[in-house]
This record gives structure tokens, C-alpha cells and sequence, in this order.
């Protein structure tokens, strides 16, 4: 009999439990030699057959520390798991029946792009999936909103993103079919008409037009844009109601206020900006001088693109006043439209 066997059928396990000073209870196992009685410590302990461990087990020497382990120390009886591993390497399979197994799925598992259960291996995919769609892998970028095939015309605004503003109204970013953006603002437009008095008093220079000579002259432009928002004025246009231009008569400028001015000019008044005007003031819009169209005059300036602030309502007010001095048709009819976008 070798050496080795001798020492297996000479050694004995001694198992017990040492009661320690904090109450707690050390478990340990001692090799005990039957022949000299002493504990032995070899350098390499074999075990085979199936071990059960119930509990965990606290290895430790008088003074309640750890005793480390040296040397080597071959385990069998547990199962490796499947594939190619480095011999002092152990890997720990679990059981095929696992819970664990059926949620990381298999590598067969259809790709799941939606908020439908699937497993890991299954949303994985999914990512990928999506990812590989959006993805251009010529230039290495993701394309975002979609991209036409190669070779192919793109679709009409293939971007459309949009939202709500701090006024409640949706605002949309658009992009036209060779990628350039579209600013598309909510389209208003006002139209209000002044009909003079029944007189011919000849107007001056700067002279303000209005339908009374004792009410004001102001024009209400009302819902025109929000209140308090952002508006761009692109186009306004002017139409009289009368078969001639009268002599005399030259261009025409559009001044704008966020409320109501309280200089109440009347008809035939000389327009002035008084301090009291200041604070509600936009600026000005020029026409040209009228077109005879036969039974109408018109005149309109396109293009404008006047950005300003609305008040604290969705109305524009306004004074038109004449830059040259004629003589108007009694009764005649002045109507101006404005057009503009919220931006």
C-alpha cells in the first residue's frame, strides 16, 4: 500500500463545536492522525462524492480568526458548465429547470421592438434591430425621421416634430423634401375697415384718417395674434373705395400699438407720438402710393416680415395716416388687411 493510501486509512475527521466568548458557536473539522492522536495538516485534501453543506461554516483558529487556506484544493461531484474552460477554472452551471434560463431566453429568440413581455435575449435583438434601422453605416450617423433608399426621390417633409408653446398653441418644425427646414407658424390675419366722414376737408401731411372727427380714429386689428405672444407681420394691404386717386393723394404708413392709445386722435387730427403713446407703441408699416384700378383703389406691401410682441391681448391697434395732403371723397371707404404668423 502507497504512502498516500496509508495516510487516507490512517486519518480520521473529527468534527465539533467550540463554544466562544460571545456566545456564538465556532464549527470546524479537525484531521486527527489514530496513531499519535495529533491533529495532522496536510498540504492537499481531496474530497469526492456528493457534499452537503446546509449551513454556512466559520473556519476559525483559538482566536476566533479565520484560518487560511493554502495549497490545493480539488472539488468533484459539482457539474462545470458547457464549453471550453480554463482546467483551473470552475464555472457552476444552473439547473435547466432555472427561472433564470427562461427570462435571459435563447439566442433563437424573436427580436421584441415593443413594450410587449419578451425575454432578455429577445429585447436585446430588439435594440439592435431598431438601432440597425436608423442606422447609416456609410457616413455613421443615425438617421433620425427617416432616410430615403439610395437611388431614390425622398418623401415630402419626412421630419415633422411639434409642441405645445407657453400660449397653449402647437408649433411644428418641418423640413421640405430636399431636408431644408420649414418654420410653420398658426397663419392669422385681421381686416378692419374706416369709413370717412361725409365730407371733403382737405387732409395735411401726417393727418390722421378716421370715421369720426369726435371719436378716435384707432383701429382695432382684433385677433390678430396671442396675447402676449411673438408675431411676424409678412404681407398688409390697402383698398379705397373709390373709382379715382384723388389729387394730391400719396402714400399711406400704418402705426401700430399693443393697446388701445390713449392720444384718442379723431379724424383730420395731425398724428404726433405724444408720452402717453410710448409704452404701447410698435413702429411703423409703409404703403405705396394707391393703384387705380378702375372702380377700386389698392396698393399692398408684401414681404414685411415686422416682428413684434402682442399685448396683453390678442387685438392690434392702429392709426393710418396720409404722408401727403389731398382732398378725400366724402364717405369714402379705407379697409386694411394684415397678415402675419406667430413665431
Amino acid at each position: 500500500m502507497g504512502l498516500l493510501a496509508t495516510l487516507r486509512n490512517a486519518i480520521q475527521w473529527v468534527g465539533f463545536d467550540l463554544g466562544r466568548a460571545d456566545g456564538a458557536v465556532a464549527q470546524g473539522v479537525v484531521l486527527i492522525d489514530p496513531a499519535t492522536g495529533l491533529a495532522v495538516s496536510p498540504n492537499s485534501v481531496t474530497l469526492s462524492g456528493p457534499i452537503t453543506i446546509s449551513n454556512a461554516v466559520e473556519i476559525t483558529n483559538d482566536a476566533g480568526n479565520a484560518i487560511p487556506v493554502s495549497g490545493t484544493v480539488s472539488v468533484s461531484g459539482i457539474t462545470k458548465g458547457a464549453g471550453v474552460i480554463d482546467s483551473t477554472t470552475l464555472r457552476i452551471a444552473t439547473a435547466s429547470d432555472d427561472a433564470l434560463n427562461a427570462n435571459f431566453g435563447a439566442t433563437t429568440d424573436a427580436a421584441v421592438t415593443s413594450d410587449a413581455n419578451g425575454t432578455v435575449s429577445a429585447k436585446l435583438r430588439g435594440l439592435v434591430k431598431m438601432l440597425s434601422d436608423a442606422w447609416d453605416s456609410t457616413n455613421h450617423v443615425l438617421n433620425i425621421g427617416g432616410k430615403a433608399p439610395a437611388g431614390s426621390a425622398p418623401a415630402a417633409n419626412p421630419i415633422s416634430v411639434s409642441g405645445i408653446d407657453g400660449s397653449g398653441l402647437k408649433r411644428h418644425l418641418l423640413t421640405d423634401a430636399t431636408g431644408i427646414l420649414i418654420v410653420q407658424g398658426t397663419p392669422y390675419a385681421s381686416q378692419q375697415s374706416v369709413t370717412r366722414p361725409s365730407d371733403t376737408i382737405a387732409y395735411s401731411a401726417g393727418d390722421v384718417i378716421g370715421s369720426s372727427t369726435s371719436a378716435t380714429a384707432a383701429i382695432n386689428f382684433s385677433n390678430i395674434g396671442p396675447a402676449n405672444g411673438h408675431i411676424i407681420i409678412t404681407d398688409v394691404d390697402l383698398r379705397i373705395d373709390i373709382a379715382s386717386v384723388p389729387t394730391g393723394m400719396s402714400s399711406f404708413r400704418l402705426h401700430l400699438y399693443t393697446a388701445t392709445p390713449g392720444s384718442a386722435y379723431v379724424d383730420n387730427a395731425a398724428w404726433d407720438l405724444v408720452s402717453g403713446d410710448r409704452a404701447s407703441y410698435l413702429g411703423y408699416i409703409d404703403f405705396g402710393t394707391p393703384q387705380d384700378f378702375g372702380s377700386t383703389l389698392f396698393v399692398q406691401a408684401s414681404g414685411i416680415n415686422k416682428k413684434l410682441q402682442m399685448g396683453a391681448s390678442t387685438s392690434l391697434f392702429a392709426y393710418l395716416q396720409t404722408t401727403a395732403g389731398y382732398t378725400p371723397n366724402s364717405g369714402g371707404v379705407y379697409t386694411v388687411r394684415l397678415n402675419a404668423i406667430n413665431c
